[in-house]
């Protein structure tokens, strides 16, 4: 299934995808093109915003997202700034690590199977006896997103696809 939606979404940008295997050869090779015009980057001239550039040595943050790769990315990501990362799965697990553990941030998904990440947020807060600053990490760019993801307890909402220097500035607000 996942190769007939990227075909069609190759299709509509004008290209297609094509498949090739060997003879004798274990596995196959799928290519996929598409038409773009031809991009230019321009330098620029202006400087990272300082928090761009921060560093958060010794912090700890917990990164819950169902998504293994997105997990991976954003635990390599923000290791690159200092931080100490541990992930979580779901909800759940969240709740589980937040219990047992002292974290300086959350980056909570809001769509996880089990408990989603406004009833992991509600849970942590019903626990917690130091307040842990949780922030929404998610595909949902919606205004009224925010604003539930606000409503249910975190502090703050950054969307995805991840912006590393937006999610830099935002923690910088934070810690």
């Amino acid at each position: 299934m996942g190769l007939a939606i990227s075909r069609r979404l190759a299709r509509l940008l004008g290209g297609d995808i094509t498949v090739s295997s060997l003879p004798g050869k274990a596995g196959s090779e799928f290519t996929a093109g598409i038409r773009a015009a031809e991009a230019t980057l321009q330098p620029t001239s202006e400087p990272p915003h300082p928090a761009a550039t921060r560093q958060f040595p010794g912090n700890k943050i917990l990164i819950v997202d169902d998504e293994p790769v997105g997990r991976k990315l954003c635990q390599l990501q923000l290791a690159k700034l200092g931080f100490e990362t541990a992930t979580a799965a779901n909800g759940a697990e969240a709740v589980r690590q937040c219990a047992a553990q002292q974290f300086d941030v959350v980056l909570m998904d809001l769509q996880m199977p089990g408990m989603d990440g406004f009833s992991a947020t509600q849970e942590i807060r019903r626990r917690e006896k130091i307040r842990t600053v949780i922030i929404a990490l998610t595909a949902n760019a919606m205004p009224e997103d925010r604003d539930l993801s606000l409503e249910s307890g975190m502090d703050d909402y950054v969307s995805k696809p991840l912006n590393i220097d937006l999610l830099t500035r935002t923690l910088a607000r934070w810690l």
